[in-house]
């Protein structure tokens, strides 16, 4: 009687396939903490420089004026931003993505405010234009961010 035995190598197979899923992992990853660092880049550079609050040390190593940068890269995301204290009574990310108009006092003569430890009294102050800072980075890595990904698993994968 003639007998055939078929066997398989489910066990290198298998093997295979857990290096691939780790490497492929690894490659996700680092792209994800490179994007995080690019996206940074992109944000400091566009936050203009000056009387800004402390806006544009958010997105660097070494935050100043009071302000808290966010740089957190997990696995599979990153946050990147920076906490204004409240005690400013404003949040100057919203300032200078929506801007302002020009105003003045409503009930008093004149605006009252410090500026650099001088005071000032301004019967109107001008507004800034929005700078669209955080929408005009988030449509660039909605097309960038995509192909950066495939490229990192097809690395994982070997291909």
């Amino acid at each position: 009687m003639a007998q055939f035995t078929i066997r398989s190598n489910i066990k290198d197979v298998e093997k295979h396939i857990r290096e691939k899923h780790t490497q492929t992992i690894k490659e996700v990853e680092k792209e994800v903490k490179t994007t995080a660092k690019d996206i940074r880049s992109m944000l400091y550079a566009r936050t203009p420089r000056g009387e800004t609050g402390g806006a544009r040390s958010a997105f660097t190593n070494s935050p100043k004026g009071g302000v808290e940068a966010i740089f957190e890269v997990q696995p599979y995301e990153a946050k990147i931003g920076g906490r204004i204290p409240l005690e400013r009574g404003y949040e100057l990310f919203d300032l200078l993505e929506g801007g302002t108009r020009a105003h003045g006092p409503v009930t008093a003569k004149a605006l009252h405010f410090f500026i650099d430890g001088e005071e000032i009294f301004a019967k109107k102050v001008k507004g800034i234009r929005p700078m669209k800072i955080f929408a005009r980075t988030r449509m660039h890595w909605r097309s960038t961010w995509p192909p950066r990904l495939k490229r990192a698993v097809k690395r994982g994968l070997g291909r």
